[in-house]
């Protein structure tokens, strides 16, 4: 009968076999894998042809597609990568000012992003068809992405006109909209200075963020 002791000492003995049998074979898969420390996808040329390819296919291949319901997608794709690289031209500018050309009528993901591209690429330039989609829309996300087009050099005019629009548009409701209470506080920050109790008073009224999960 084996005791305590002998039982001990022959897994002790299997442990350390097991352990040199793993080192040797984790060494031997390190030295067949020699894979380099870095990617040819990183070279300044691959960046370049990469970049070359997308300003072809995905900016001016969707942007020559006649702009349509079916097409607002790949024109969406196009404004992606316009953003993200910086991408304007005087292609890319007509193209942007055509489209603005029937903003009103398009859809809110398609409105949402052509104004993403214009806050960051064309500051100032559209000034125009952004008033106009300002005074139009009844949506709070759009009307505040007009807005802060608009007011991002601080003319006092444009504060004074989305000021306006916005308490005309949404009354009382603009304090429960959390979109719109960030547009007024930007707007006014010195008569939006709320107490604690009023804070906790919006959020669980059942005007804030009608129909969604709201997690504390």
């Amino acid at each position: 009968m084996i005791n305590f002791w002998t039982m001990k000492f022959i897994l002790d003995i299997r442990l350390v076999f097991l352990l040199l049998i793993f080192s040797a074979v984790s060494v031997d898969s390190w030295a067949q894998y020699e894979a380099p420390l870095y990617t040819s996808y990183t070279t300044s040329k691959a960046r370049a042809a990469m970049v070359q390819r997308i300003n072809a296919n995905t900016i001016k291949g969707n942007l020559h597609l006649p702009l349509s319901d079916s097409t607002e997608e790949n024109w969406m794709d196009a404004f992606d990568a316009m953003e993200v690289f910086k991408e304007s031209s005087p292609f890319t500018f007509h193209k942007i000012a055509h489209a603005f050309d029937s903003v009103q009528s398009r859809s809110i993901p398609f409105q949402k992003k052509l104004l993403e591209l214009a806050y960051a690429n064309y500051p100032g330039k559209f000034y125009s068809p952004v008033s106009g989609l300002l005074k139009q829309t009844t949506d709070p996300k759009i009307f505040a992405f007009c807005a802060e087009y608009l007011i991002q050099h601080g003319h006092r005019d444009s504060i004074h006109i989305v000021d306006s629009l916005l308490r005309k548009k949404f009354g009382d409701s603009l304090v429960y909209n959390p979109v719109l209470f960030m547009l007024m506080n930007r707007i006014h920050p010195s008569k939006q200075q709320l107490s604690s109790q009023q804070v906790f008073q919006q959020l669980f009224s059942k005007y804030f963020l009608p129909g969604q999960v709201v997690m504390f």
